[in-house]
């Protein structure tokens, strides 16, 4: 938890054990949101496995290659560790 960024105003983290060698690291989201009926949204964050943490490939798994370092986690961003291949819009039309 101590090399978590800050988590951004309304949200919170937390670490949950899928195995011996793999964290999945979770961002709650305070705010009510109409899709989830009144129940607390969560994203997965990241990945953490010997010391490297991990992009989510989807909610069960993560991508095969490591974003950054554990102890340079929290130079990351706040929202998630996915790094997007597009940065314009424009790329999209």
């Amino acid at each position: 938890m101590d090399s978590l960024p800050d988590a951004p105003s309304g949200y919170h983290h937390s670490v949950e054990v899928v195995s011996p060698l793999v964290h999945r690291v979770w961002l709650h989201h305070h705010k009510d949101y109409d899709y989830a009926c009144g129940t607390p949204v969560k994203t997965v964050y990241c990945y953490v496995k010997g010391g490297k943490c991990y992009a989510a490939k989807n909610s069960k798994t993560m991508r095969p290659k490591s974003v950054c370092l554990l102890i340079d986690l929290v130079n990351q961003s706040p929202y998630t560790l996915i790094i997007p291949k597009v940065t314009s819009l424009v790329h999209l039309l």
